[in-house]
């Protein structure tokens, strides 16, 4: 089960490790990715945070077989943006966030675990309000 109230850097690490499956150490500091045989290390990057990080969470799970829709909606007055991935025949996985990037992330992991554990997760409630955008990247 996903831990929604992770910080962003634990939400990065999960990314990391479980949709592009890197191998990722803990430091003080931070988490890195670390590759057999190379000793350099490289901070995992903000996908819950950044745009163009984001982007290629999109880009891997559509490389996997899912189809995307992400968007926006007014709540409470307040900006929300929703993502949601499905394979064909599956119920969408919707997750609403505070950012586009967090949003993708969450909705990513838990497609992906719903995916390799053909169990049916708690999804987020769908509003009819939703304004969905195909790709985000083609304006």
């Amino acid at each position: 089960m996903i831990d929604f109230d992770m910080n962003n850097r634990e939400l990065d690490k999960e990314i990391a490790t479980k949709i592009f499956k890197l191998a990722v150490i803990a430091k003080s500091d931070d988490f890195y990715i670390t590759r057999l045989g190379d000793f350099s290390l490289k901070p995992v990057p903000k996908y819950s945070s950044d745009l163009d990080s984001a982007y290629l969470v999109l880009m891997n799970m559509r490389d996997r077989g899912f189809s995307y829709n992400v968007g926006s909606k007014i709540q409470n007055n307040q900006l929300r943006w929703v993502a949601s991935f499905h394979t064909d025949g599956s119920t969408p996985i919707f997750h609403e966030a505070g950012s586009l990037s967090e949003a993708i992330c969450l909705a990513a992991l838990e497609a992906k675990g719903r995916k390799n554990k053909s169990s049916g997760l708690k999804n987020v409630d769908y509003n009819e309000n939703v304004i969905y955008i195909e790709d985000y990247r083609k304006k």
